[in-house]
């Protein structure tokens, strides 16, 4: 099945929260899914997603060049680049949660909000760098 760079991030997000457990705060979740997908995102036939998710990556280029600085150059790892830019996007998309920013200080068992997370981040059509 073909994604959007948007929904391919989206779900990659909602499978990686199933992955985390405990008691977190919203905020310290958005950086546990990130680390986790930064360390376990699997991308099949990346040359082909990075071809169609070009004007995507090259918004995360654009945005990280100036904001946050690049961890993995592209030129040298496209690959690594692109699980780069899905790995800041989870954090974008627990940004954009009014469940994750509702709990962003205050400690709460992510079994108790995996569903109303969930239903969030289908919520978002497109992630756009710039507009955070």
């Amino acid at each position: 099945m073909k994604y959007t760079y948007t929904e391919f991030c989206v779900n990659q997000t909602i499978n990686a929260l199933k992955n985390i457990q405990g008691i977190h705060t919203g905020h310290d979740l958005g950086l546990k899914v990130s680390q986790y997908l930064e360390e376990n995102l699997v991308i099949e036939n990346w040359i082909d997603k990075a071809e169609s998710w070009k004007k995507e990556i090259q918004s995360y280029y654009e945005f990280a060049e100036e904001e946050i600085g690049i961890e993995i150059d592209p030129a040298d790892d496209m690959k690594g680049f692109i699980v780069e830019s899905i790995a800041f996007s989870a954090k974008i998309l627990f940004g954009l949660s009014d469940t994750a920013r509702a709990a962003w200080m205050q400690p709460v068992n992510i079994k108790t909000i995996q569903d109303d997370l969930t239903f969030d981040f289908k919520a978002v059509k497109q992630i756009i760098f710039h507009e955070i």
